[in-house]
Parts: structure tokens; C-alpha cells; sequence
């Protein structure tokens, strides 16, 4: 049994008989406004919102629901539909299938909510009358639903065929007379880590006109763009027939001028994971005049040294 006042609690019995909502706050009854509906089977106001449709590739116009409250009392009076802000769309359940508790799009999980418009994952993107995600004109949608939210490019990567094969290969355990470890067998691999992240990778790292200073084209994951593109010529172990370092290397040899500390093969904006010097050259060094000792107290020596540590995730997150 029910008691008190409406403002006390959640009364949806005593909404319901008089044709009303209860509000957001669960303490009051209000009607719909004229522009919404009031649904009997779940007892909600609700906006005329276009059905879900198998066609694709048309954007849609969704309304969301709005509470509106009283200036004077401060109490919510009714809920009216109000237009979504472009490319976005408010989840409502009946966009659910039986059994489903998100609206999956692009890789990104919606809860139902249709009080407020949602957008997909990238900014080039829009949903259309199937409510899934679809990117703009001149863009193309790169990336794997099932291991993160997808991505919109605007310009395909040079190198754009094979970049999810990676090769794995074995070493025998026992080392060479050279100290060269002597690869025993290989092993091709399709990765979905390799295809999730590379296309949007290479190809932003590509046209990455800021790595000069001139003009960020790629937005300011460009920088992103080129620490995870490296990363993903690491984990090829350096494999100069993957994709990810031809890329990398495209990239390198594309006449960016400015470096990092003098260092010809530390371009701007790129990880340095390649090095020109040889091994003795860099070893036999003696530019760096720091004197170094074991123990305190040697005149014009250094004992300690400072070490600075940086992490970055595989997608070039700091």
C-alpha cells in the first residue's frame, strides 16, 4: 500500500489514473506538453521520433524530452519535446532490441536516456535512419567495433594493404658464434589490435602538416597519431616488410625539416625509434662532458644521475 503525498515518493499509480508522468525527481505528477505524447504502455511522455529503418546513410532529426519547471514555485510542470543539436539523437527504448541493454554504434555502448542527445564516437560522424554511426562525405570509417570506437579519415595512408598481418618469429635459444639470434620458424597473424589502430594511425600521422609548426591538418591527435604508429612498428619488432614501419618510414622520408636536439633522425613530431649512428660511433662519443664516480666526495665528478621516466599507452596517450 501507498501513503503520504505525491511529493514524498514515487507515486506512478497515482500519475497514471490522472493521465500524467511522474517527474525526473520522482516527487511530482506533470503532463506532457503539446508538442509530446503521453504513452500508455510505459507510462512516459514521448517525442515523434522516426522509427529505426535498414536504410542507410541518411542522418536523422530526434527530438529530445525537456522538463519544464515553474519560474515562481521552482516545481516541473510538464516535459516537452525540444530538436537535437546536428548529428546527434536521444536513446529511447524502443531503439532496443529484447534482451539488449545498450544501443551499440561504432564501437561505443548508449544507455537509455531521452532526456539527453548523445553524439557518435567521432566528430565526422552522424547517425543515420538505421541508428548506427556513419561518417560524412570524403570520410571513411576505419577501426574494430568489437575492441574500441571507430574512427572517421579523410585521406588513406600510402601504404593501406596488409597492415593488419604481422609476422611472429621464433629464435633458437642457443646463440651464434656472432651473437646473432637465429630465427627458426614464422608465423603470419592476422591482429585486431593492428587493425583497430593502424589505418587511423598512418594516416593522420601522414598528414600531419603540424610536425612542421605550419598547420595542424590532422587536429591535435596528430602527435597521437605518430607515438601510436610507432608503437605499432615496435611490436613488429622492426619488421621493415610490415606496414607499420614502411609507414613510419614513408613518414620520415617526407621531408620534414625540423628535429629534435640536433638529431637528424628525430624528426618532429615522430617517436625516435630509429637511429642512423652506428654502435661505435655512438659509443666513442665524448661529446657529453658529465665525469661520473662511484662514490661522493671526488672533486668535479658526478656520483648520482638523474633519470626521467615516460609512459605513453599504445595509442600515443602521455
Amino acid at each position: 500500500m501507498q501513503s503520504g503525498t505525491c511529493e514524498a515518493f514515487l507515486c506512478s499509480t497515482r500519475c497514471h489514473d490522472s493521465g500524467t508522468v511522474v517527474s525526473r525527481d520522482g516527487r511530482h505528477c506533470i503532463s506532457c506538453g503539446p508538442n509530446s505524447t503521453y504513452a500508455n504502455s510505459t507510462e512516459t511522455c514521448v517525442c515523434k521520433n522516426p522509427m529505426r529503418e535498414s536504410t542507410e546513410g541518411a542522418p536523422l532529426v530526434r527530438e529530445r524530452l525537456v522538463e519544464v519547471y515553474d519560474p515562481y514555485s521552482g516545481k516541473p510542470i510538464e516535459q516537452i519535446c525540444a530538436s537535437c543539436p546536428r548529428d546527434t539523437v536521444a536513446i529511447t527504448p524502443d531503439l532496443l532490441s529484447d534482451g539488449e541493454s545498450f544501443l551499440n554504434a561504432a564501437g561505443r555502448a548508449y544507455s537509455v536516456d531521452p532526456f539527453s542527445c548523445v553524439a557518435c564516437p567521432d566528430p565526422n560522424m552522424f547517425f543515420d535512419s538505421d541508428y548506427k554511426c556513419a561518417c560524412k562525405d570524403g570520410y571513411t570509417m576505419v577501426g574494430a567495433p568489437k575492441l574500441g570506437e571507430q574512427s572517421c579519415i579523410k585521406y588513406t595512408p600510402s601504404i593501406s594493404i596488409d597492415y593488419s598481418r604481422v609476422k611472429l618469429v621464433a629464435f633458437d635459444t642457443a646463440i651464434s658464434e656472432d651473437s646473432i639470434p637465429v630465427p627458426i620458424d614464422t608465423v603470419i597473424v592476422d591482429s585486431v589490435v593492428f587493425r583497430h589502430h593502424y589505418l587511423r594511425a598512418a594516416s593522420e600521422c601522414e598528414n600531419f602538416i603540424g610536425a612542421d609548426g605550419i598547420e595542424e591538418s590532422a587536429g591535435k591527435g596528430g602527435l597521437a597519431a605518430c607515438q601510436t604508429l610507432g608503437n605499432l612498428c615496435v611490436m613488429s619488432m622492426y619488421d621493415e616488410s610490415s606496414a607499420a614501419c614502411r609507414q613510419f618510414q614513408n613518414v620520415i622520408s617526407q621531408g620534414r625539416t625540423r628535429n629534435y636536439h640536433s638529431q637528424e633522425d628525430w624528426k618532429y613530431g615522430l617517436p625516435w625509434i630509429y637511429y642512423v649512428d652506428e654502435a661505435d660511433d655512438v659509443a666513442e662519443d665524448r661529446g657529453i662532458q658529465m665525469k661520473m664516480a662511484l662514490s661522493d666526495g671526488v672533486t668535479g665528478h658526478t656520483h648520482q644521475m638523474l633519470l626521467y621516466l615516460a609512459k605513453y599507452s599504445l595509442y600515443g596517450k602521455f
